[in-house]
Order: C-alpha cells, then sequence, then structure tokens
C-alpha cells in the first residue's frame, strides 16, 4: 500500500529531475511511460484485494475500493481507445476527456474519502448498555 501513497511524489520528482525528452533516449522514456502505467495499477490491484480480504469492512463494501480502481481504470482507458479509434473525436471535444480524467481522479479520493467517513460513523457493531451503579456513601 505504500507505494499506492508514494507512487505520485516519486514520479513527479523522477520527472522534473530526467529534464526535456532527448531524441536518443526514446527508448528509456517510453520504458518510464509503461513502467509508471503498470507498476501504481498492480499496486493498487493488490492494496484493493487486501483490504477486501482483511475483512475489517463489513461485506459488501469491503470491496468498494477494488470497484474504485476499476471505475479509475475504465475512465483511463475509454479516451485512450476513443483516441486510437477515431482521433478526431478526440479533438472535438477535449472538454469531455478532461472531464473523465477529472471524474476519475475525484472518485479515487473524495468517493473513498465520503465512503470510508460514512462507514466510519455507521457501521457499529452490536453494543451492550452499560448502567452505572449507585455511588455509595
Amino acid at each position: 500500500m505504500t507505494v499506492v501513497a508514494v507512487w505520485p511524489l516519486t514520479e513527479t520528482i523522477v520527472n522534473l529531475l530526467t529534464g526535456p525528452l532527448d531524441p536518443g533516449q526514446v527508448s528509456d522514456w517510453l520504458f518510464w511511460m509503461y513502467f509508471s502505467m503498470v507498476l501504481p495499477l498492480i499496486a493498487g490491484v493488490i492494496a484493493a484485494v487486501q483490504i477486501a480480504r482483511a475483512s475489517v469492512v463489513p461485506s459488501p463494501w469491503n470491496w468498494i475500493p477494488l470497484w474504485v480502481l476499476a471505475g479509475q481504470v475504465t475512465l483511463w482507458a475509454v479516451p485512450q481507445l476513443v483516441a486510437v479509434a477515431t482521433p478526431a473525436a478526440v479533438t472535438q471535444a477535449p472538454g469531455l476527456w478532461g472531464a473523465l480524467g477529472t471524474l476519475g481522479f475525484l472518485a479515487g479520493t473524495l468517493g473513498l474519502g465520503i465512503v470510508t467517513t460514512v462507514l466510519a460513523t455507521t457501521s457499529r457493531g452490536a453494543t451492550v448498555d452499560i448502567f452505572r451503579s449507585s455511588p455509595t456513601s
């Protein structure tokens, strides 16, 4: 789970330190680009499955991180597939594709935050009433 949390900062720092693209380093940049996509995805799947299998959160809520990850992957993949199939569609509606990316980001951050806050306040196990004994004088 640490990789999921630290990866955006690591990626940003590496991109800033490497400088501009050199034509002789195209294969290195392609490797970095694919690595930057695959590593967080694999780490996210592992973390979501660990959360789901931990049985800390009652079912079906324990699967929400995996649902959110699937939604984020879908919102990332759809514009990529549309861009490959019909490049003109991407240039005609750039706001739509930006909105899909923002929606995927918000689902992962705000969506999970809101769900966990609601579950933390509402999902409580059965409690036993405790009665205070009267003080003896």
